[in-house]
């Protein structure tokens, strides 16, 4: 590799790369300080103190005119609703005439939650608006016998356009209530030439509180009853919570004694309902919520008391914690002992400022983002396009394509870096080439070598397998046949002798009547063994046992004959064979595991033979196959049947099938199955690898069905398949040709 040699173009001069970017970055940030300056002498010159007098002198006048106009609207229609009764109602016969007056009334103030007549003699007739929708007209008819009064309640509907024509429902009932004992006629009593206003109470009926506005009916300089108008102080804190949305800012009216009255704060509960009529105002310093906590703060500090304030007065609080500043207003309402007081935090048009700074910083920052564009186009010739072909030229060498170089610009330090980049992509693409080419070989070699130890661990594999089969069922056939001959013999030698011993049984019984013929009385005391002796029973059952002992010998037998049929180590090793000679000779060595047990109900066989020739075959490994096949089938069902209920077992008992068939005349089908639960379709595909198994350890080797793939397609140049499914079973098919291939 050689060493880097300098060019000698190096020596031209031309605009430095750091004296061009720090004048861009002068210019600027010279030109956003500057409009940033400018900005903020605009923004200084606002005096948010007059704006939040103004909202606080505004929000005063409303809440005043907002509470006298109610007040007005309820002494115009006291004073209407007193003419009307005094002049023509009040001793009219029709009652009905004043409830369509009193209903008529309530229409038309829709400020107005109740409108009450309390006569001298107890009686009262009231109309209360419960809702826009509903209008309740309610009757009391004092009985000074039973000091009760029978009160008749009408609840009419509204109907569109706001006329309660509809009568939805009457109630009556009994109750002990008495009008000229309730707070709205006495205070008329006490003033009975003026409207007279209650405090604050709890509406009977309603469960509401309010106050009430009432006037006295007199005849001929005698009161005769008081007629009362009233209105719920939730309607004034609706109309707080309102101004106070409009205005972001916080309202409330109190009282000289500094007892709330209504307030915009939703959260805050004015009062407490203490009794069936009365309640207990909330007073400023047992307010819960900050707003009105401060607005106490503020008036103690200042020495302020709310019964002095008789004109408007604008308070300024600075927070000693927060050190936000509070503008407070207190002005009296006039007709009434209440006052409103509004508290607007600076924090809420500090808001508007910021929103206003933020504008003008915005588009302080579209200037200085133009004016970086503009710089960014004229700086872009000289830095940005060389500096990104030298980033595109580097991507393409680590991408792998070394043949790279790139144009020399105008500005020195990127000449320099960009002859340097070309000369190192050079050096880079040769050592690279060598490298690809000693790459290619040692890959060559380490394929080699993978494909010879693949095939080695492969051909290993499979000589194991074959060695461990070979080994086991050479074991497995000795074991087998050894055993078949040590039983056959003597088993033969007691079947042999059975027919003598039964002969010689049937003479000596012979004998025996004979002897009765001749002397058919016994003395048995001469002869007392005769007594223990049944000789009867002995004539009957001693064929009988003889003919099961030549049952079980015959069993032992056909045993043994099973067992030497599927060892076949009597045959030669490849010969003709009947297929469902050894399917039968592995039912019978597995009669045990089919058969039902206290605990197990069996397994039904079905076998479905076809007529099949002898096949040439390995007859003792295909019967290995028959019992690997048929015996992970009694394992599958086995594990079913410890699963399934009664009522399954009776529906789908377990059962194995075996059919076998011909076809096309040089081939053999045997399909073995079962209707266990199917194998999984993951699991499927890995059922004939060696070594693979689901039992658990200690239980299987994973080379049972190994084996008897490589016994069918390898030995016999057949097939082994599995098809599982849910609906049909697990099936297991062997086809075999007939003939050696």
């Amino acid at each position: 590799m050689t060493a880097l040699k300098p060019d000698p173009d190096n020596r031209h001069r031309g605009l430095g790369l750091q004296a061009t970017l720090i004048g861009a970055i002068l210019i600027t940030v010279s030109a956003t300080a500057a409009i940033v300056h400018v900005s903020w002498l605009m923004m200084s010159r606002r005096n948010i103190e007059s704006i939040v007098t103004q909202v606080n002198e505004t929000t005063t006048r409303s809440t005043i005119q907002a509470v006298d106009d109610i007040f007005s609207r309820v002494e115009s229609a006291g004073q209407l609703v007193q003419r009307q009764l005094t002049e023509d109602l009040l001793n009219s016969d029709n009652p009905q005439a004043l409830e369509q007056f009193y209903l008529r009334m309530i229409q038309t103030h829709p400020t107005f939650a109740w409108l009450e007549l309390g006569r001298g003699d107890g009686d009262y007739l009231g109309v209360h608006r419960h809702s826009d929708a509903r209008i309740n007209l309610i009757r009391r008819d004092w009985n000074p016998q039973t000091q009760q009064t029978q009160k008749t309640t009408e609840h009419y509907a509204v109907e569109v356009g706001g006329q309660p024509r509809r009568l939805v429902e009457t109630e009556v009932q009994t109750e002990t209530y008495y009008a000229p004992q309730r707070p709205w006629y006495k205070v008329a009593l006490a003033q009975p030439r003026q409207l007279a206003w209650t405090d604050a109470y709890v509406f009977r009926t309603s469960r509401t509180a309010g106050i009430n506005a009432s006037l006295a009916l007199t005849q001929q300089g005698k009161v005769v009853g008081v007629v009362s108008i009233a209105f719920e102080l939730q309607q004034i804190a609706h109309y707080l919570q309102e101004l106070a949305a409009q205005n972001n800012l916080t309202v409330f009216i109190v009282n000289t004694k500094g007892e709330l009255i209504a307030t915009s704060i939703a959260v805050e509960e004015p009062y407490t309902v203490t009794g069936p009529d009365s309640l207990q105002l909330k007073h400023l310093q047992e307010a819960t919520t900050p707003a009105i906590q401060l607005v106490n703060r503020v008036l103690t500090s200042e020495r302020i008391d709310i019964a002095q304030v008789d004109r408007p007065q604008q308070l300024t609080y600075r927070h000693q914690e927060t050190g936000e500043r509070y503008y407070l207003s207190v002005a009296p309402l006039g007709l009434l002992d209440w006052h409103v007081i509004s508290l607007i935090p600076e924090s809420n048009y500090l808001g508007e400022v910021n929103a206003t700074i933020a504008n003008a910083t915005l588009q302080l920052g579209l200037v200085t983002l133009l004016l970086a564009v503009v710089m960014s186009l004229i700086t872009s010739q000289w830095i940005t396009k060389p500096v990104l072909r030298l980033s595109a030229a580097s991507e393409a060498i680590a991408a792998g394509n070394l043949d790279q170089t790139v144009a020399l610009p105008k500005i020195r330090e990127l000449k320099i870096l960009a002859q340097s980049f070309n000369r190192m992509a050079q050096q880079l693409k040769d050592s690279f080439v060598q490298l690809e080419a000693t790459n290619a070989d040692l890959e060559d070699r380490v394929t080699a070598r993978t494909a010879a130890l693949s095939a080695a661990l492969a051909n290993l594999q499979q000589m194991q397998t074959q060695l461990i089969h070979t080994e086991k069922m050479s074991s497995l056939g000795q074991l087998v046949a050894g055993v078949a001959h040590e039983i056959n013999n003597p088993v033969n030698f007691i079947h042999g002798n059975l027919m003598h011993a039964q002969e010689y049984a049937e003479d000596l019984l012979t004998i025996v009547a004979l002897y009765q013929a001749i002397q058919p009385k016994l003395d048995q005391r001469q002869h007392p063994e005769l007594e223990d002796i049944d000789i009867e029973f002995i004539k009957t059952d001693f064929p009988k046992l003889l003919d099961s002992m030549k049952v079980g010998t015959e069993r032992i037998h056909n045993i043994v004959k099973s067992l030497r049929h599927f060892s076949r180590l009597d045959e030669a090793e490849f010969k003709l064979a009947d297929i469902h000679e050894g399917i039968d000779s592995s039912l019978m060595i597995l009669h045990n595991r089919l058969k039902a047990r206290p605990e197990y109900s069996g397994i039904n066989v079905i076998k479905e033979y076809a007529d099949l020739p002898k096949i040439e075959c390995y007859a003792g490994q295909l019967n290995q196959v028959f019992m690997n096949v048929l015996t992970n089938a009694i394992d599958a069902l086995e594990a079913y049947d410890r699963t399934c209920t009664d009522e399954q077992r009776q529906t789908d008992p377990p059962t194995i099938w075996i059919k076998t068939q011909l076809c096309d005349s040089d081939w053999v089908s045997i399909q073995i199955i079962n209707n266990g639960p199917p194998i999984p379709a993951e699991i499927q595909p890995k059922l004939f690898d060696p070594f693979f198994t689901t039992k658990p350890i200690g239980e299987g080797t994973g080379l049972g069905l190994s084996i008897s793939y490589q016994i069918i397609v390898d030995k016999h140049k057949g097939t082994l398949t599995c098809e599982s499914k849910a609906e049909s079973g697990t099936v297991f098919t062997i086809k075999i040709p007939t003939q050696k291939c």
